[in-house]
């Protein structure tokens, strides 16, 4: 952010430390909560390991803290596992933080929720409170982050989601966490790092606010920096609500698709600092291929402003559904042209098409150019993709395109190929990037070489049983060199055929590279990429074209063009093959395009970005240009 947009900072708050009860992170100034003093953590440390209460056998310890530790004990009445915290401080420990542990346990207790922790007991045993919750084995969700980086997108909204509900029961009983973080979300179901990685529980209710009641002192600090609402870092007790858990709830959205929140800094005042003045470096920018409804949806959860957040926990997570069914948000600003697209492909019906039709017509009227209409009035959507695909630019720019004719993978020559079935798979993104920088035109009988490399990346889900995927790449040039990224790609192999292919009449050769997905379970979700490096082709007229198939399914296909730096385009359009009614295995011939369609150009002709939403299964999407 620059400088003249940065407000003043507040003179530091009284800022007081309490390491959490998990034995991780507390020597982090971004993970510290924030709570008690120093001389109250050395009285601590000088007091010995706490015995079960009565009634209770510990069978191990899961964490520590300033104040307290948790252990994992056995309920003997019952014969249940559970999960005891205990204040070790005893007779050491002063009323707040008693009152605060008590708190904590009236908070719990009046809550009944799926997605927060259970509380099934509290008492006192030789002057150390205690309460006996459900003890969840699949750990915090800061300790899967610790392990795995980030979250799928879609695996974070759905995570989100359920904790944005369990937050609003919360509020629904009048109590603000004010402490969430990954932390304080446990997770009911131990496993591999495969995604989901089970049902999400809010925990540690100890600095929650009860009904407008306060445990601290206005201009105290309450919480953990990096996940601190603005109004919280400032010390505003009194002023603190919902919307200081939504804050952290999109902090928490923001760490799992970046692997990273925020802010971060070299002790906690640099973090909280951070908080109250600059804005966050958006999560698209941090972490390249975040959708941008998320991005959006974290901006709106982090605004400055209280009122400029999700009215409620309940709201953001409506939203993160709408994202997770293709529905447009409501939440964030996102522009008519983005909600029109998502309602159109969502809710096309033959009997609507004539006035879609008609409304496209008048679209394509007013704004012949997609191009000039961005260019004009951009929304908050639109701007977002335009400076991705900038810095994209940028970032692919810098870095020599060096193609390899060597396959990484040993290829098989068959007499013929089997089919590239995709039946198995659903395929929710196919985002492609076609670097021409070492074209160039090759004369007949020139030994000359020339390249192309076609960047893929798609996020797709299993959706059978079944233990290989093929994608299958054709040229008319000398050949196609694939080479696997994700997933396994040291278990990838490489096909050709003997015989060509046929488009038409147009003889092709035809490589296949195929993934081993053995080891994905049905129903999840995974990141498919590969690139393909195509020698010599593109060399005649009507070869001036890319294109991309669309997926049952699918929310986005897109394509980044760079052309090489010496033929930069001049004229391109938009074309689309249908499948044919009457066959569906066959297409129509190509016709210009008029549907749904996001596309910035550089004004050198340099690049070119198309974006198509919601694209029809099968259809061909193309565009073609001239030098």
């Amino acid at each position: 952010m620059n400088d003249e947009t940065r407000t003043a900072s507040p003179s530091p708050p009284d800022l007081t430390t309490e390491g959490d009860t998990h034995p991780s992170e507390a020597s982090l100034a971004h993970s510290e909560t924030l709570a008690q003093t120093a001389e109250q953590a050395q009285r601590v440390a000088l007091t010995l390991t706490a015995s079960g209460p009565p009634g209770y056998e510990i069978v191990g310890e899961l964490g520590r803290g300033g104040m307290g530790v948790v252990y994992k004990a056995r309920q003997v009445k019952l014969n249940r596992v559970v999960a005891l915290k205990m204040v070790l401080a005893g007779a050491h420990a002063d009323a707040r933080e008693v009152a605060r542990f008590l708190g904590e346990a009236q908070a719990v207790a009046a809550i009944r929720h799926p997605n927060v922790i259970q509380v099934f007991d509290s008492g006192e045993a030789d002057g150390r409170p205690y309460l006996a919750m459900e003890c969840l084995e699949g750990g915090s969700l800061a300790q899967r982050l610790r392990a795995s980086g980030k979250m799928r997108p879609c695996a974070a909204a759905e995570l989100v989601a359920k904790v944005a509900l369990g937050v609003q029961a919360a509020h629904d009983r009048g109590i603000v966490h004010r402490d969430l973080k990954p932390h304080n979300v446990l997770l009911d179901a131990p496993g591999p790092a495969a995604e989901p990685w089970g049902e999400p529980k809010v925990m540690d209710f100890g600095l929650a606010k009860r009904d407008g009641a306060e445990l601290t002192r206005t201009g105290s600090v309450m919480g953990t920096p990096a996940y601190m609402s603005p109004e919280q870092a400032r010390g505003e007790t009194k002023s603190i609500g919902p919307a200081a858990d939504v804050y952290a709830l999109g902090v928490i959205l923001y760490e799992c698709l970046t692997g990273s929140v925020p802010f971060t800094g070299s002790d906690a005042w640099s973090v909280i600092r951070q908080v109250v003045s600059d804005e966050p470096v958006p999560a698209a920018r941090r972490a390249p291929g975040v959708p941008r409804e998320l991005d959006l949806i974290c901006r709106k959860c982090l605004a400055k402003d209280p009122a400029e957040r999700y009215a409620s926990a309940a709201d953001l997570a409506a939203d993160l559904r709408r994202y997770l069914g293709g529905e447009p948000l409501l939440g964030p600003r996102t522009g008519l042209w983005y909600t029109a697209c998502k309602q159109f492909r969502r809710r096309w019906r033959p009997a609507l098409a004539a006035g879609v039709l008609l409304g496209l017509l008048a679209v394509a009227w007013l704004a012949p150019s997609p191009v000039w209409l961005f260019r004009k009035k951009d929304d908050a959507a639109v701007a977002l993709v335009r400076d991705e695909v900038a810095k994209q630019v940028d970032a692919l720019r810098l870095v020599e395109p060096l193609p390899d004719r060597t396959s990484p993978h040993p290829v098989t020559v068959l007499p013929n190929l089997p089919d590239a079935d995709a039946s198995h798979f659903e395929v929710r993104r196919d985002e492609r990037i076609v670097d021409m920088r070492g074209w160039r035109a090759v004369p007949p009988g020139s030994t000359a070489e020339s390249s192309i490399v076609y960047f893929t990346r798609r996020e797709v889900k299993k959706i059978a049983p079944v233990n290989e995927l093929r994608v299958e790449t054709r040229t008319t040039g000398r050949d196609v060199v694939n080479r696997a990224g994700r997933p396994n790609a040291d278990k990838a192999r490489a096909f050709s055929a003997e015989r060509p292919g046929f488009v038409g009449q147009q003889a092709m050769k035809v490589r296949q590279l195929v993934f081993d997905v053995s080891d994905i379970p049905v129903g999840h979700e995974f990141t498919l990429r590969y690139s393909s490096t195509y020698w010599n082709s593109l060399q005649a007229p009507d070869e001036q074209w890319f294109g991309a198939v669309g997926y049952e399914g699918s929310v986005k296909t897109s394509m980044l063009i760079l052309f090489p730096e010496d033929r930069p385009f001049k004229t391109h359009q938009f074309r689309y093959a249908p499948t044919r009614a009457d066959d569906p295995k066959t297409r129509e011939e190509p016709r210009p395009y008029t549907g749904p369609l996001l596309t910035f150009a550089a004004d050198d002709g340099s690049w070119i970005y198309w974006e198509i939403p919601n694209p029809e299964a099968n259809h061909v999407y193309r565009v073609d240009w001239t030098w």
